[in-house]
């Protein structure tokens, strides 16, 4: 059967060289009509009728660049001299490659004009090393295109930083949908922090006037990034979560964290506000198991293991940088303990451990000493991490932990044992948690 032209792969890549790449993609990196934000469609509107130009320009120069090196790899064939591999030849192989991986990536769009940013880096390299660029006439005329471009350049950066100081602009590129509906909502109850999507942790503090203070639940771009208002905001004892239900890709958010809140047991009022229900409020937001919880106190605590005794302290140092690890490697049966200074009510059990890090136990069960018997303390419990961490009646998103709801067990120690366990790794944890119930006596 012979392939559609549609469906051939080197078709689609051309095509898609030629339109976004070379029509858009290159242009917007070159400076010409740039988009305002990345990834976002709005574009700055200046130097739109350059865009063919400096995609033009720029093929010439690469092209020559190109015809240069070939014919210089010729001469020292044929004077049997081994090829010398410079950073002329690196600047042409990097832009032809940010080119073509452009062009047969399924992630390029129209806006993505990063991933056009090696080719432009390396455009110096093409206009200063290229012998054949360099005649009487060709050199100062493309000094002068250079020196003129990179003004323009300037130009369009003012620009930008121009357009980024109008919150209104930043309203209309986005999308977002008025939230004067929702500043009122909040007034009106007193709410002055807020947990939002990207946008909107902006929107709600400037338009507030500052008497809202917003952050988001993690860096949903870039997630070990601080945000703003993060700290102040987590304090806060009561606030509440904002969803916009508009925006596709909040609402695949909002879905994950609506469905978190379930699964985890939380209460909480869910109220529609705003012009057609735009935004989704998550207000009196509580989790009843935890929220008369408190961490208990080291002093009189006795840790212990099977393996590595000594170092056990460390898991209740409060240091998340110190760590303890077996000595060996796992085997079924190995436990770490924690004895108290008396009988405890336990909440719930915090286990600490690096995101990246493969060296948990499969599965562990959780045991608790109470009149000399240990008896288990639910089911076998899995060793994946889980995606939050519950303090102060909120999810903190934080990695890199493992929450076991411990129902208010009566006990004089708590223990962890492996059921199946890693054998090619040592047992690693960096910090464990014991949360105790109003009714304890430690």
């Amino acid at each position: 059967m012979q392939r559609s032209p549609t469906n051939n792969p080197l078709r689609v890549a051309a095509h898609k060289l030629l339109d976004p790449v070379l029509s858009r993609l290159l242009p917007g990196a070159l400076g010409a009509n740039p988009p305002v934000f990345p990834d976002f469609d709005a574009h700055l509107e200046q130097g739109a009728g350059l865009s063919h130009l400096a995609s033009g320009l720029f093929m010439l120069v690469l092209l020559a660049a190109t015809i240069d090196r070939i014919r210089a790899f010729a001469v020292q064939i044929r004077q049997r001299r081994w090829p010398l591999f410079s950073m002329m030849d690196a600047a042409v192989v990097i832009a032809w490659i940010c080119l073509i991986l452009c062009a047969l990536s399924n992630r390029t769009l129209a806006t993505s004009h990063r991933h056009a940013l090696p080719a432009v880096l390396v455009l110096p390299y093409l206009l200063c090393l290229a012998p054949g660029l360099h005649g009487r006439w060709v050199r100062p005329a493309m000094m002068t295109v250079a020196v003129v471009w990179a003004l323009f350049n300037a130009g369009t950066s003012l620009a930008l930083i121009s357009t980024w100081t109008r919150a209104e602009y930043l309203t209309r590129v986005a999308d977002t949908p008025p939230i004067d509906a929702l500043l009122g909502y909040l007034d009106e109850r007193q709410i002055t922090h807020t947990y939002a999507p990207f946008w909107l942790t902006y929107r709600i503090p400037y338009a507030s006037g500052g008497r809202i203070r917003s952050t988001q639940l993690y860096n949903d771009r870039f997630r070990q990034w601080s945000v703003s208002y993060k700290e102040e905001v987590d304090q806060a004892k009561y606030f509440a979560i904002v969803l916009p239900t508009k925006d596709e890709n909040a609402r695949m958010k909002g879905f994950f964290l609506m469905r978190d809140l379930k699964s985890g047991k939380f209460h909480y009022v869910q109220d529609t506000v705003g012009p057609d229900g735009a935004f989704l409020v998550l207000r009196d937001i509580r989790h009843p198991h935890t929220e008369h919880a408190a961490l208990l106190t080291t002093t009189g605590m006795r840790c212990s293991a099977s393996d590595n005794t000594t170092a056990t302290s460390r898991l209740i140092d409060g240091d998340r940088a110190s760590t303890w690890s077996s000595v060996e490697r796992q085997r079924s049966g190995m436990w770490l303990q924690c004895d108290f200074s008396g009988q405890t009510r336990l909440n719930r059990l915090v286990l600490y451990n690096l995101p990246a890090n493969d060296n948990s136990a499969p599965m562990f069960r959780v045991l608790a000493l109470h009149e000399g018997r240990w008896t288990p303390v639910g089911k076998a419990w899995s060793g994946k991490m889980d995606r939050y961490r519950i303090e102060n009646s909120r999810p903190f998103y934080e990695g890199g932990t493992q929450t076991i709801m411990l129902h208010e067990a009566a006990a004089e120690a708590i223990r962890i044992e492996i059921a199946t366990p890693l054998p090619d790794r040592a047992w690693v944890l960096e910090e464990m948690e014991i949360y105790h119930g109003r009714e304890s006596r430690p």
